[in-house]
């Protein structure tokens, strides 16, 4: 198979169960995460009204995330034209689910800023997430020629943008039981997806032999931008950058 590292098979029997498996426990996370946000918005209590790029962000998201629970069934069907096809919405929605999500987290900052200005620590986490996501997104395009590092490279994206979703399912007892400190910060925002990239490593020792080298740069990748956001988080420069480049005052 062009592209793909000899002796690392690019199917498995087991690979289509392990792919339904990784999208019911992402639709797990987004359920957990962010029903509570949802029942606000509808029921009149969030903080804020939800501006445009909000909600064009949300509507994205949902649709990646639908695609891609369908693509898996395709590729189970065999309808891998159908799958193609359907994959060119996927590269569409890139570029509009990144930029409406740093749009629309510059517009929570400016809420936030005149209340609580040390608020803007916050920008390095989803701003991370998203740099990351287009980057696996638009390298899983490019190698959509190679099954198995394409694959991966949609799972590597997939995962992240969970951070979200995972972190407001888990970062508060993550918090509580590790602090507010480095380790608290990075694993109370992206231990879910750590969790999924590990499943996706563990799974390939156990069907291949090996973890796909697509597994181990990306997840050396992740795991620095992961430490480089918390230690901006936790420092004193970034927040007054962040107030800084937008433009916020506190009140």
């Amino acid at each position: 198979m062009a592209g793909t590292r000899p002796g690392f098979a690019a199917g498995h029997r087991a690979d289509r169960l392990f792919f339904l498996a990784f999208i019911a426990m992402s639709w797990i996370g987004v359920a957990m995460g962010f029903a509570p946000q949802i029942a606000k918005r509808f029921g009149g209590t969030a903080d804020y009204p939800a501006p445009a790029m909000l909600e064009i962000h949300v509507w994205a998201f949902f649709a990646w995330m639908a695609i891609l629970t369908v693509q898996a069934l395709l590729i189970g069907a065999r309808r891998h034209d159908l799958h193609r096809l359907l994959g060119l919405s996927l590269v569409i929605l890139v570029p509009v689910m990144t930029v409406s999500a740093i749009a629309a987290e510059i517009h929570s900052q400016r809420f936030y800023a005149p209340r609580d200005p040390e608020n803007a620590r916050f920008f390095a986490l989803p701003l991370t997430s998203m740099i990351l996501f287009a980057g696996t997104a638009t390298l899983a395009f490019v190698k959509r020629g190679d099954p198995a590092a394409h694959k991966r490279l949609i799972l590597l994206a997939t995962a992240v943008i969970l951070s979200a979703a995972f972190g407001r399912w888990w970062g508060e007892p993550i918090g509580m039981l590790l602090g507010d400190g480095f380790w608290g910060t990075l694993l109370g925002n992206w231990a879910g997806t750590i969790a999924l990239v590990a499943a996706a490593a563990l799974y390939d020792v156990a069907t291949r032999g090996r973890v796909h080298r697509v597994l181990l740069w990306g997840g050396g990748i992740y795991a620095l931008a992961f430490a480089g956001a918390a230690v901006a988080y936790l420092s004193d420069w970034w927040p007054a950058w962040v107030r800084g480049a937008l433009g916020l005052t506190a009140g």
